[in-house]
């Protein structure tokens, strides 16, 4: 991992994030997102993108700000945000980047994936960043590990206090309890299925969080 990256992996990085966010809007304008819980030709995309940075990264290191600078970093790690379907390869992400020094990786970068990877294995997230439908129907934040103390947490990874953001996930329409129920289901099927987390997790999960 001693190679520096060139214009063309960096150029090539940012090209990625372009696909995702172009696949996105295209299946948003076509009403196609809400047909699926994950889309398959967004979940493609992904796969792809992750499976190509995750050579970059073994051959020239994380594109931290100090090698790539801050819009090819974001890029990249919005890749990795996305690559939900590769558990072994966010987590590896995530180790990675824990690692690093402020100036190299934003904490605001890591509190976001941190509580995407607890999010994703049914734990209790620490900064508030995931936000989901419950079983009763509301749209909300995700379990958090230390309420008390969750907009300190946030002020020192860079993010807005948590009822701003409530605020603006405030017109996020209610759905049924069985609609909820389903998505639900269908959810912790897929989060099992691609190696996220277990059943006792998700016993876990309803034990201590409930919702």
């Amino acid at each position: 991992m001693s190679s520096e990256f060139t214009i063309e992996i960096c150029q090539e990085i940012l090209n990625m994030e372009q696909t995702d966010l172009s696949t996105l809007k295209n299946l948003e304008d076509q009403g196609e997102l809400k047909k699926y819980g994950y889309h398959p030709a967004m979940e493609k995309v992904h796969l792809q993108n992750s499976h190509r940075l995750k050579k970059i990264i073994n051959k020239y290191g994380f594109p931290t700000i100090d090698k790539v600078g801050e819009k090819v970093h974001i890029a990249a790690w919005r890749i990795v945000q996305h690559a939900i379907s590769d558990p072994s390869f966010m987590c590896d992400c995530y180790r990675l980047i824990q690692s690093g020094s402020k100036t190299k990786i934003p904490l605001k970068s890591i509190a976001y994936l941190s509580d995407r990877i607890s999010f994703f294995r049914r734990k209790p997230q620490k900064y508030g960043t995931q936000f989901d439908y419950g079983l009763n129907g509301k749209f909300g934040v995700w379990w958090l590990e230390m309420p008390q103390n969750i907009d300190a947490l946030r002020v020192n990874a860079g993010l807005p206090p948590l009822k701003k953001v409530e605020q603006y996930f405030s017109n996020n329409e209610d759905i049924s309890e069985a609609q909820a129920l389903k998505m639900r289901s269908e959810q912790e099927a897929w989060l099992m299925k691609v190696g996220w987390c277990t059943m006792d997790d998700i016993i876990y999960c309803k034990r201590f969080y409930g919702n």
